[in-house]
């Protein structure tokens, strides 16, 4: 396990001493749960927030879901935040169940515009004796938890199964090995620096560079060996996304329009793939 540290080009004026806790920290990594323009059809919804929404992450975990659940199995989702994955599901006849620390702002707009859906409060931390299900998916959370949470997450979703039971998860973010290492804690931070630089020199703005805890990278070991001390088994594993790591940056964003960097990051991408998806049988005892 890995801290995982943002570097922010923060003005100095705009510095906000208050950090965010629980919900609103989660909300505000995913730029907020507010409705807005695109609940005006579900075409312009799934549009912005299934297809375009983190350079097709969701698209990913889309297909790998379509592979494992079915229609006639009860789905508990945990952390759902917007649950764009979970509605367009839903639309095709899955039986969801969405679930997340606090109900979104945007509830109301979802369903005034998808119809009454079954939104639970749910902490995935805390001791579970709620009903069982035939699938539970977890998608960008678990980079939240450090080990003892991680631990206590897994115990918990084996209580939710029911026996031979699929877990679906989102391992969240790159594996920590040598590349993501170079990318996030070297590269990312040299450019924060360089541009709060500039900025200071060619647009003499007060700007600094702040590091932000934004939560913990894994290896699939690391993530595999907590499930399994649950009694997860991993049946199936597929990666993908190799580009949107480098999406934080805002020089390869720049260079992502010559073939030959694009291609050269897609190799090296390959080796630090941003999705990471798991599915799991819980283990009859």
């Amino acid at each position: 396990m890995r801290l995982w540290n943002k570097f922010e080009v923060i003005e100095l004026q705009s510095i906000n001493k208050e950090s965010q806790q629980g919900f609103a920290r989660y909300a505000a990594q995913m730029n907020g749960y507010q409705p807005d323009d695109h609940y005006k059809s579900k075409s312009d919804f799934f549009d912005r927030y299934l297809k375009e929404e983190s350079k097709g992450r969701l698209l990913i975990y889309d297909r790998f879901l379509r592979k494992h659940l079915q229609k006639s199995m009860t789905i508990l989702s945990t952390a759902s935040g917007r649950a764009a994955n979970e509605l367009s599901l839903t639309q095709d006849g899955y039986q969801i169940v969405c679930s997340d620390l606090e109900h979104p702002d945007c509830l109301a707009a979802t369903q005034k515009l998808f119809g009454e859906i079954d939104y639970q409060k749910l902490n995935v931390l805390d001791p579970y004796e709620g009903p069982r299900y035939d699938a539970v998916i977890s998608l960008s959370l678990i980079y939240n938890f450090d080990d003892q949470q991680l631990e206590s997450y897994f115990e918990n979703i084996a209580r939710m199964m029911k026996e031979d039971a699929i877990f679906i998860l989102d391992y969240v973010g790159s594996s920590d090995n040598v590349l993501s290492y170079l990318f996030h804690d070297v590269f990312l931070k040299m450019e924060a620096y360089f541009l709060a630089s500039y900025q200071r020199v060619r647009h003499h703005q007060k700007s600094r560079v702040e590091k932000v805890f934004h939560g913990y990278r894994r290896t699939n070991q690391d993530i595999q060996r907590a499930a399994q001390k649950a009694g997860l088994t991993l049946v199936d594993y597929e990666e993908d996304g190799p580009l949107i790591d480098f999406y934080r940056s805002l020089v390869l964003c720049r260079l992502m329009k010559y073939k030959w960097v694009r291609g050269t990051l897609n190799m090296i991408g390959k080796k630090m793939p941003y999705v990471r998806m798991g599915c799991f049988k819980k283990a009859p005892r």
